[in-house]
């Protein structure tokens, strides 16, 4: 995605926490690439990934934790 530095931009940070095996990869992934998967690898440490939503009249940036359960 392009950068467009003519809109204001605010950050925001999600962590996602709970138990080991209850969906918290699953979700990061569907909403990061719009992909789902029943399975996955457990998650060692933690995953970090950024998306930015374009809004009409700013960008928002999430920084988005995966964290181990």
């Amino acid at each position: 995605m392009m950068e467009n530095y003519s809109k204001p931009s605010v950050s925001h940070k999600i962590v996602l926490l709970g138990d080991m095996g209850v969906g918290k990869t699953s979700i990061c992934n569907r909403y990061y690439s719009g992909e789902f998967s029943g399975t996955h690898e457990a998650t060692i440490g933690g995953c970090f990934l950024t998306k930015d939503v374009d809004l009409d009249t700013h960008i928002v940036k999430f920084e988005i934790w995966d964290t181990a359960g």
